[in-house]
């Protein structure tokens, strides 16, 4: 009898140290995970909540200062400018709508400010003046000064994030996402069809007539990594970085095409500044993207499986407010511009 009650009070005992025992795992369970959770949200180890955290973040977004801009040099270009902010509107964009105009009418003008658009008179960027052995057609001068006017979009120091767009860009989906993303930020080409010609470049730095014969292309340079398409474009304006630009700007040769999208693209990717963009940011139909266009039958069912998958859309070729045509995109391109205020 005494055995059997020293036996069960050794079982109470081994108990009473088992379930102790587990307590004290649980407890120390409990211990690593909430030092774990609080490492995640806060790294000042204070406890915070997921549901705290999304407001910090929303507070912080609140907090910056931030803008989707384009470029909007001439009347011809007014209805692009204002069919991107209608579909930015549209998304519910929260950022403000800018454009950097240049030689628009006051009519023009009224219209953009109409559609809540901020306007801010802007100089194009002479290649001549920055550029070495340009020798060019007027035309084609003409049309790079536009281009090179997007390094002007650094200027915007009032906003700490820019979002720098193309006119003839279709917004399907809400991008504000693409302001939590680091400078420079945009996709790369699609397919080496496009016309953007690359050069050699020394490191940290881009050297004078040392570039690539458009005819025989770097074998190195890869479709969905190499180059860049400024259409969307995500960068930190900053006048020091402007400066940084215009000085190297000033030592490279003159190029054949799209010279601003190939500048930028080494002055960053040389830095190790450059991010890619998913597809979906800046999608443009393969066949078009050399500037040729599609065929009707092939654009339609390209146009109306983008729709579905992309966020923007890229009219690459033939704009959509100097033509209306059967189009997914451009019924929708349409369909905006037609619900847009006229001016009294």
């Amino acid at each position: 009898m005494r055995f059997s009650v020293l036996a069960l009070l050794r079982a109470a005992d081994l108990a009473l140290i088992g379930i102790a025992a587990m307590l004290a795992h649980r407890i120390w369970q409990n211990i690593l995970e909430t030092k774990f959770t609080t490492n995640i949200y806060n790294d000042n180890s204070n406890s915070m909540a997921p549901n705290d955290i999304c407001r910090v973040q929303q507070k912080q977004q609140q907090q910056q200062r931030r803008a989707y801009a384009t470029l909007c040099f001439g009347d011809a270009t007014v209805p692009g400018v204002r069919v991107l902010f209608a579909a930015l509107h549209a998304i519910h964009a929260q950022a403000d709508f800018v454009a950097l105009t240049n030689n628009i009418s006051s009519e023009s003008a009224t219209l953009l400010k109409l559609d809540g658009i901020k306007i801010l008179t802007t100089l194009p960027l002479s290649p001549q003046t920055y550029y070495m052995w340009a020798k060019k057609r007027a035309e084609t001068e003409a049309r790079d000064a536009i281009l090179w006017s997007k390094l002007r979009a650094w200027q915007l120091t009032q906003y700490d994030k820019v979002v720098m767009l193309d006119a003839d860009l279709l917004v399907l989906e809400n991008i504000d996402e693409l302001f939590q993303m680091p400078e420079v930020s945009a996709s790369p080409m699609v397919h080496t069809s496009e016309k953007i010609s690359f050069y050699k470049s020394c490191e940290y730095g881009m050297k004078a007539r040392n570039k690539i014969d458009r005819k025989s292309r770097d074998p190195s340079l890869l479709e969905g990594w190499s180059g860049l398409n400024s259409g969307v474009t995500v960068l930190n304006p900053s006048n020091e970085t402007f400066t940084r630009l215009l000085n190297e700007l000033s030592i490279i040769p003159n190029r054949p095409c799209c010279p601003s999208q190939e500048f930028i693209y080494n002055f960053f990717e040389e830095r190790k500044q450059y991010f890619r963009l998913p597809a979906v940011y800046n999608s443009r139909i393969i066949s078009a993207a050399g500037g040729g266009g599609a065929d009707p039958d092939e654009q339609e069912t390209a146009t109306l499986a983008l729709k579905q998958y992309v966020k923007v859309y890229h009219f690459v070729g033939t704009k959509p407010w100097k033509k209306r045509d059967s189009s997914a995109m451009n019924k929708l391109w349409w369909k905006y511009f037609d619900a847009l205020p006229r001016s009294k």
